[in-house]
């Protein structure tokens, strides 16, 4: 929106005013002058309002000073600093100081001193996190401990001086044509890992966690202690069975979590981290193992509360002011430290159900993202964690399109098509038949919404469809699912009672792949995607399917026959899933004993607490009963309703949860995680209500109505 400029000055234009001379009077005689000095001289411009934002008077910019930001800042994706006139800054020069210490050493000095690092061992951290040189902080990849240690001592501390604010995002976004960020940081370069060092010092975990004296030798590295030299172990650890949680993210034991974030690849494999990095990623390990089984249920739980907090109280510590200004004076491994303890907050959150407090850590992480993406592409391990990112915010937009973390006010317009292009061209089946997926979900919403356009929406639909063919024929075979060679694969009751019989279905199974529950997920979505993306759209509201669409939907019901609904909750829950798929089946299909199948199945989710990574299928159930139902009465009273989209309406929490997060008073009555886990568990949460957002199309025109599921 375009704002009137409320303080424009006016200027009156000026008129030179020569001095007027008679003929009487002749030249004036030399001397000093004398009588009143004329008008000032006044310039021939515009005078420019000085009273603006502190942003665009940095910028030389007009400001329409709309508070609490003017339309510059938002335009440009910057962070409006305020209206304050007379405001004094200091700028931290301390990385020049330190570039100067460890700079050169003079002749006189040479052979006569060793540079040290000092380590300020202050014992009031409340974070658990010493302040330490940050040069022992590294992602580049390494040699063997000893001389990793011997030389990161010696590097420079920070890279700030190279990432100066005025040099990285201050600049106009990218414009039609220049989508790539940079040369070095194309989609291809981003999926070029470096090799991974087998040493780590997770080999060291049968040390005593518990031991006070954990004085390190200079050359030897303390396992856990990752980026606090002076902290103790027994402060980073909570419970006795933190090295179990350890243990299963070393051996890949989350289920879900790897396909999501390769947090084994980007944490522990690299010994260099930050605590709040653990505290998170024990978090993540500890809510699984309460899902799981592995410990007792109220036991891990506990431990998860406890770590998530450690992570959430560190991080404001570390970081009180999280936006991009923030990070400039911030070394690239603390930069990448921050980056990924948010994401595992977000898989923490999105585990336990609490949508709003994930779409906001990873929103938090969009907008840093956004700023500092050339700090982030640096090393294999920043382009690890911006592919990570790009699949979380995808997630994030399959969900809730009207949420989504690549808005123009939370992000970058080229950085958000520069994250679109790595899932498109990803090496990953599953990223490109996402991205596919997500295409074919718009292109459907503007062909139901304008059918008239039908050649160039079917023109459209054709070149999704050639991708999808293609993406099958690149599958290996060992992603292939295997018929059993049943000659009756799906049978019919012929008795059609009163209470309606289910089918007699024959599974499909992936017995090759060495994920069944991806392969198949993989598979059905894709069978549901080609579905769709063959579906025609009238102009008076009705749909032509293709011809092989029912036998789709009883392949699909195949497919899921050959996994249980437990299983697919604990192997995509930080993921899609296969719910989605089966609901589109259920929409597609006319055949109520089909229908009647899918439903039932969908009722084996409540044995997990009712969800599957981003959904929740128990409310998704009861949606699906309340649109069959609202269908049938309003085709009794108008004759046709076309449901263009549906979907449940999540309320976007964009408070920061972090605030809750007191310095030194934080107690289990104060912060409300343990409610939320046990309500997100919790039976009860399937009987609440929920409100609905309905788009249709009916012969009185488009409608968007708004109802509470009770």
């Amino acid at each position: 929106m375009l704002h009137s400029l409320s303080n424009s000055t006016t200027v009156r234009p000026y008129s030179a005013q020569m001095p007027s001379t008679s003929p009487s009077s002749g030249p004036s005689p030399p001397g000093p002058k004398t009588g009143h000095p004329g008008p000032p001289r006044k310039r021939n411009v515009t005078s420019r309002d000085r009273n603006g934002c502190i942003t665009c008077r940095k910028r030389h910019l007009r400001c329409d000073k709309t508070h609490p930001e003017c339309t510059n800042c938002l335009k440009m994706n910057r962070m409006c600093e305020g209206y304050i006139v007379n405001r004094i800054a200091f700028c931290d020069e301390t990385f020049l100081t330190t570039q100067k210490a460890q700079g050169r050493v003079p002749k006189r000095a040479r052979g006569r001193a060793v540079k040290r690092v000092v380590v300020d061992a202050s014992p009031n951290t409340t974070c658990n996190e010493a302040v330490i040189d940050s040069s022992l902080v590294g992602f580049e990849d390494a040699q063997d401990d000893a001389t990793a240690f011997a030389g990161s001592a010696l590097a420079p501390v920070s890279e700030a001086g190279d990432w100066m604010l005025q040099e990285w995002a201050l600049s106009l976004w990218p414009q039609d044509g220049e989508t790539h960020l940079n040369d070095d940081a194309s989609p291809s370069s981003l999926l070029e890992m470096n090799p991974i060092p087998e040493n780590s010092l997770l080999d060291m975990v049968s040390l005593d966690l518990y031991s006070t004296n954990l004085a390190p030798s200079p050359p030897v590295l303390q396992p856990f202690s990752l980026a606090s030299g002076t902290e103790s172990q027994s402060q980073l650890f909570c419970s006795p069975y933190d090295g179990e949680y350890m243990q299963r993210l070393r051996s890949d034991g989350i289920d879900g979590l790897t396909t999501i974030l390769p947090i084994k690849d980007i944490i522990i494999d690299h010994s260099v981290m930050a605590s709040h990095c653990w505290s998170a990623a024990l978090a993540v390990s500890a809510l699984t193992s309460s899902k799981k089984g592995f410990i007792s249920t109220q036991d891990s739980r506990q431990h998860a509360i406890q770590h998530y907090r450690n992570a959430v109280q560190c991080v404001r510590k570390s970081y009180p002011k999280e936006s991009p200004g923030a990070f400039q004076n911030v070394s690239s491994d603390g930069l990448l430290s921050w980056f990924l303890t948010r994401l595992l907050l977000a898989n923490f959150d999105l585990c336990r159900g609490n949508l709003s407090s994930w779409r906001h850590h990873l929103r938090m992480a969009g907008r840093i993202f956004s700023s500092w993406h050339q700090r982030i592409l640096v090393n294999s391990r920043g382009r690890q964690l911006a592919h990570a990112f790009a699949r979380m915010a995808l997630l994030v937009e399959l969900q809730n399109g009207d949420l989504a973390l690549t808005r123009v006010h939370d992000m970058n317009p080229g950085v958000a098509s520069q994250l679109i292009s790595m899932m498109e061209e990803s090496e990953s089946s599953r990223d490109r038949l996402l991205a596919m997926i997500r295409n074919v979900s718009k292109l459907e919403i503007k062909f139901r919404y304008r059918p008239e356009l039908h050649d160039k929406w079917t023109r459209k639909m054709e070149l999704i469809d050639a991708k999808l063919t293609e993406w099958q024929q690149n599958l290996p075979a060992s992603e292939l699912p295997v018929d059993t060679g049943v000659a009756d694969a799906v049978k019919f009751p012929v008795d059609l009672g009163s209470s309606m019989p289910s089918l007699a279905v024959t599974p499909l199974t992936f017995p090759n792949s060495s994920n069944p529950y991806t392969s198949a997920v993989n598979y059905a979505h894709f069978l549901c995607a080609r579905m769709r993306v063959r579906t025609r759209y009238l102009p008076n509201g009705g749909k032509i399917t293709p011809p092989e669409t029912e036998s789709t939907v009883l392949y699909t019901c195949r497919i899921a026959a050959g996994l249980s609904p437990g299983g697919c909750a604990r192997a995509n829950a930080f993921g899609h899933g296969m719910m989605p798929a089966l609901v589109g089946s259920y929409r597609w299909s006319s055949n109520a004993q089909a229908r009647q199948w899918i439903t039932s199945w969908l009722q084996g989710y409540e044995e997990e607490g009712g969800r599957e990574g981003l959904w929740n299928v128990l409310q998704t159930r009861r949606l699906l009963s309340f649109l069959d139902d609202e269908a049938r009465r309003r085709a009794s009273i108008s004759g046709c309703w076309d449901i263009i989209a549906a979907r449940i309406e999540d309320e976007d929490d964009s408070s920061d949860r972090d605030s809750m997060v007191s310095d030194g008073s934080v107690t289990d009555a104060s912060f409300p995680i343990q409610d939320d886990l046990d309500w997100s568990f919790s039976p009860c949460m399937a009987l609440s209500p929920f409100r609905v957002v309905v788009h249709s199309r009916s012969p009185d025109g488009w409608a968007t109505d708004h109802y509470v599921v009770s």
